[in-house]
């Protein structure tokens, strides 16, 4: 999802509650200002998904890539990549990338968006 997130997708839509709530939404980046909280970035793709700009949620995706690669939202940023690889007209990547999110989230929430959006049949 993105033109560098090879391995963007998720499935929750809100994180579980985890101690530390508010005070680590947001990290500081290098130079100290405040960065995108993960949930937010995520947030973002589905907003630019649902204003039908794949490349807007594409550079949200390979943000939250590069910031959170191992965050609570790695199986949504999965497969909102896919879904918007596949709208932005790169069917081929996006198809790869829909099938190896499917095969490793198969029950997942976002599993009918990937197949419908890059436009592969039912399981």
């Amino acid at each position: 999802a993105t033109g560098g997130v090879a391995s963007s997708g998720v499935e929750r839509h809100s994180p579980p509650a985890r101690g530390g709530g508010a005070s680590k939404a947001r990290q500081q980046d290098e130079s100290g200002a405040p960065s995108v909280s993960e949930r937010e970035l995520i947030e973002q793709a589905h907003a630019a998904l649902g204003r039908d700009d794949a490349p807007a949620a594409l550079v949200a995706l390979d943000a939250h890539a590069r910031s959170y690669p191992d965050g609570m939202f790695v199986e949504e940023r999965q497969g909102l990549a896919a879904i918007a690889r596949c709208h932005a007209g790169a069917l081929g990547p996006g198809r790869v990338q829909a099938e190896g999110f499917l095969q490793r989230y198969p029950r997942s929430v976002l599993a009918k968006r990937v197949r419908r959006a890059c436009g592969l049949g039912t399981p």
